[in-house]
């Protein structure tokens, strides 16, 4: 099966803007939705299915277990996204479409590796918890993912006491 995977959960809007183009069509590739419940696999693919309809594809939908049954094989380290033929990509090609990406965007050059910060980064500012920040980027030990990012704890820490102070000093008190 050619084609490539994507994992579904918080903002991915570079490839949601790439699947709306159905560009993986022209090239006969499939795209697998991988994700936790509630995250709107179904409706994204569903989405993608009405357009590809209406430019005059043909389109079906199977769940992971169908997909077994039919003989496709996943295993954890496959990759993830590939060429055409199901190659890995080289890291060139994926920088040099990242930089093209960036550009259209109209955003500042940046290295593929600093989209992990700034994911980390974003991710304890909106206060989500460090041991999730922890499992998303893959680290082994909660003391990396602190070590590597404790220039944000300042922030959480003004965000907090600034919360603090909104009950402190409500009328209701």
């Amino acid at each position: 099966m050619q084609g490539f995977v994507m994992t579904l959960g918080w903002s991915g809007t570079m490839y949601l803007d790439f699947l709306a183009t159905l560009r993986f069509l022209a090239h006969g590739e499939n795209v697998i939705l991988l994700g936790p419940p509630g995250v709107g696999k179904t409706h994204l693919a569903v989405a993608l299915g009405m357009e590809a309809v209406a430019q005059g594809h043909n389109v079906y939908f199977l769940t992971v277990p169908e997909l077994r049954a039919r003989g496709a094989s996943m295993r954890s380290d496959d990759p993830v996204f590939t060429t055409v033929d199901g190659g890995g990509l080289e890291g060139t090609t994926v920088t040099r479409h990242f930089h093209a990406h960036l550009d259209r965007a109209g955003l500042p050059q940046r290295r593929f590796h600093d989209l992990r910060h700034s994911c980390a980064t974003l991710l304890l500012v909106q206060g989500v918890s460090p041991r999730v920040v922890m499992d998303v980027l893959g680290h082994s030990e909660i003391a990396m993912t602190m070590d590597t990012y404790s220039h944000v704890i300042p922030q959480l820490h003004r965000d907090a006491a600034d919360r603090m102070e909104d009950p402190l000093n409500s009328p209701d008190r």
